[in-house]
């Protein structure tokens, strides 16, 4: 009995000690289990939604699987967004890895998300990823009238979204590369889903005239092979990119990861898909290494993250444009400080010139009185030499009278004198006195300041001047003159006239008369409208010091009945009927005096 005992309390334990073992070995199990479970870690892979039928969807689910399997540490969640879901995740942090277009991929690095690309895709028909994804403009293959890419203005048009890159808004940058303004090119835009075939039945049932797709989809879809469409402003094709496009060419799809994602998961990622081998179409994972032209592209349209373009904002525009509101304000306070500056210099300028328009006014006052004892004094000397003129013209009526006189008393001594003779004799004498009186009134009148002039025959008074002074004087033998042969006709003052050519042919006169053939020439002649009055002699050679004096019109005759101020008279007379004195020296020697006054024509027409 104790044996049983015995060997039954040794069973027990033996099954205690087992079963304590089992319980052990199975709660170490577990929690391994919860242990390997909380070291995981979730990535979320966001896919962007396209447009259907593109080749590169083939790609996709083996890029999950190949990332499934480099990721087996960790769990792998797929979410396929819309590119506003796309969008909405990346900021709110929700994504590690997206695939996007390299539009989409492009807007959100500008946006700041902060995405940085790892792959992107390529294959037989893009074997460069830098140029694999375009657009084409296409129409119905009966669509004669349409031919270029202008053409399309004013069309309807079909495609899939406005915010497509490669259905939409590439389309939209060559537009814009070809000078068109894309916001207003067609009439009317369809868009009808990420689907490309809708686009393309609206074209083919004539509610579209354009449609615009991918670049590659006609060709790979076999539409273009059945002959109903036309690639419209296609552009060569080559190695690169054998298919038919309309536009420029841009990067692929691509696949970036976000700033919350473990170094080395992208590291893991990025090794993952640069090994994944190629699939169908040579569909594998490459590196693209320019995207500006995406960033242009965004930019010039003024979509995306460059939307905000398309608004005025004030902040922004005094942002961009600071330089030059700067340089504006440089240059307002630099014309500011030039404006101050010149007020300054224009009060101190004005306040020079009112002192000098004041002490031009004094000189004027002074001038003005020397001008008045000037013409004082050449009065009194034009007067004067009238003197010594009418002397000798009131001689002869004078002397006539005289006789007329003598010869009446003679008769009526003799009582001799009938009436007859009487009233004759009387008469005469009267007409001298007439005469004498009309002489005598001229110079009182001139000394007045009245002038009277008219109309004369210059040549004629010139010819009386040269007969008295050979008359008057047997040195005036000396003086030949000639004229024009037409009458001279000035409007003058015939004694003015007088005065001049008496001055200027005694002054000759007075030059040759110490030479041993002494010759004078007067001269009348007509230039332009001018009557021209030339003295010339052969007087001896004139001095530096008597040019000078004769260049000053200060000569003054040294006779004791010479003429006062002589030539000064000469050349106020002158200039007072609008012509000019000059002179001239002769070689070798002598003087040449010209005195120009406007004839009756010129006059007039002034």
């Amino acid at each position: 009995m104790n044996r049983n005992s015995q060997g039954i309390r040794t069973s027990i334990k033996a099954l205690l000690s087992s079963l304590f073992t089992t319980f052990i070995v199975t709660l170490g199990f577990q929690s391994s289990l919860c242990a390997t479970e909380q070291n995981q870690k979730t990535v979320t892979l966001g896919i962007s939604e396209f447009a259907s039928h593109n080749i590169n969807e083939l790609i996709i689910e083996d890029t999950i699987k190949t990332l499934q399997k480099a990721l087996k540490n960790n769990k792998l969640v797929v979410k396929r967004l819309n590119l506003i879901g796309i969008t909405n995740a990346v900021k709110s942090k929700e994504l590690d890895l997206v695939l996007t277009s390299a539009g989409a991929f492009r807007r959100l690095v500008i946006e700041r998300t902060g995405l940085r690309d790892l792959a992107t895709v390529a294959s037989d028909l893009a074997p460069n990823p830098n140029y694999a994804d375009g657009s084409v403009f296409f129409v119905r293959r009966d669509r004669e009238d349409i031919k270029t890419i202008a053409d399309l203005k004013g069309r309807v048009a079909s495609a899939n979204y406005p915010y497509a890159f490669s259905g939409w808004q590439i389309a939209m940058g060559e537009l814009l590369k070809q000078g068109f303004a894309p916001d207003n090119f067609f009439k009317k835009t369809l868009f009808l889903g990420h689907d490309a075939y809708p686009a393309i039945q609206a074209v083919l049932d004539k509610k579209a005239d354009v449609g615009i797709a991918r670049a590659c989809f006609l060709e790979y879809s076999g539409l273009l092979e059945q002959n109903q469409l036309k690639i419209i402003g296609a552009k060569p094709s080559g190695e690169e990119f054998p298919c038919l496009h309309s536009t420029d060419l841009y990067p692929n799809w691509t696949l970036s990861t976000t700033p919350n994602t473990p170094p080395e998961i992208s590291r893991v990622v990025s090794a993952a898909l640069l090994d994944m081998p190629p699939i169908a179409h040579n569909l594998h994972w490459s590196v693209a290494t320019d995207f500006t032209k995406v960033d242009k592209l965004f930019l010039d349209l003024k979509v995306g993250p460059y939307e905000y373009l398309r608004k005025f904002d004030l902040t922004r525009f005094i942002r961009e444009y600071r330089h030059y509101f700067i340089f504006a304000a440089l240059l307002f306070f630099g014309l500011l400080l030039h404006v101050v500056r010149v007020n300054v210099l224009v009060i101190k300028r004005t306040s020079q010139l009112t002192y000098s328009l004041k002490r031009e006014k004094e000189l004027a006052k002074e001038a003005n009185v020397i001008r008045q004892r000037l013409n004082k004094i050449q009065t009194s000397g034009v007067v004067g030499q009238m003197g010594t003129m009418i002397a000798h013209e009131l001689k002869q009526p004078l002397a006539t009278a005289s006789n007329y006189c003598f010869t009446l008393r003679r008769r009526m001594e003799r009582n001799d004198l009938p009436p007859a003779l009487l009233d004759t004799s009387l008469e005469k004498i009267n007409k001298q006195m007439q005469k004498a009186t009309q002489i005598i009134d001229k110079v009182r009148s001139y000394a007045k300041g009245d002038r009277f002039r008219e109309e004369i025959n210059i040549v004629s008074v010139a010819s009386a001047v040269v007969v008295d002074l050979k008359k008057s004087s047997p040195e005036a033998g000396c003086i030949s003159f000639s004229s024009a042969s037409a009458p001279q006709c000035a409007k003058c003052d015939e004694i003015e006239l007088q005065i001049i050519l008496l001055n200027i042919l005694n002054n000759a006169l007075e030059a040759v008369h110490n030479q041993a053939s002494p010759k004078i020439f007067l001269e009348i002649s007509a230039k332009d409208k001018d009557i021209v009055l030339s003295v010339s002699d052969n007087g001896p050679r004139i001095s530096e010091e008597m040019w000078k004096t004769l260049e000053n019109h200060s000569q003054k005759s040294s006779k004791e009945d010479g003429l006062g101020f002589g030539l000064l008279i000469v050349q106020s007379l002158a200039e007072d009927l609008g012509g000019k004195l000059i002179f001239k020296r002769n070689v070798p020697n002598g003087l040449t005096v010209t005195v120009l006054i406007p004839s009756c024509g010129a006059n007039e027409n002034g």
